[in-house]
């Protein structure tokens, strides 16, 4: 049995008893003058007891409450611990994904440099050509042509 349990029984007797004791009194006694104090007394004393049984009972429904709100509170702090290192390792995945892509990104810039100077190249050989071109007809022109022995 719970201390709350055990505290409640013996209120609730307290009550009960000074509840018979009120009622046989407000029968019994003869003289209301006399019985007035008594009854008054007895009064007080079932109202006392009434208010510490209100009282522990409040306490106690507090207690679960503030249990069932701990309780609660556990709970979503166990889920957002959860949700936190979810993203965190979702945001190590975007972060090495992101870490590929920057390498991937900096092999096709270095690619696409290439390529530009590789096309720069043929463009100034293209170029030279075209000029060495007429010279070259004009050597030929001039020069005997080349027979094998």
């Amino acid at each position: 049995m719970s201390v709350y349990l055990g505290v409640r029984q013996v209120l609730c007797c307290e009550v009960a008893i000074l509840e018979v004791k009120l009622r046989e009194a407000e029968v019994a006694i003869p003289n209301r003058f006399i019985g007035l104090s008594l009854l008054c007394d007895l009064r007080m004393k079932y109202k006392d007891a009434d208010a510490r049984l209100r009282r522990h009972d409040y306490r106690h429904y507090m207690t679960q409450q503030y249990h069932a709100k701990t309780v609660e509170l556990q709970t979503n702090v166990h889920l957002v611990e959860q949700r936190i290192i979810e993203a965190k390792g979702q945001l190590e995945a975007v972060t090495a994904d992101q870490s590929i892509m920057a390498k991937r990104c900096a092999t096709l810039e270095d690619q696409l440099k290439g390529a530009i100077n590789n096309l720069g190249d043929l463009e100034n050989r293209r170029a030279e050509e075209g000029l060495l071109a007429p010279c070259l007809v004009i050597l030929g022109q001039l020069m005997p042509p080349h027979t094998d022995p």
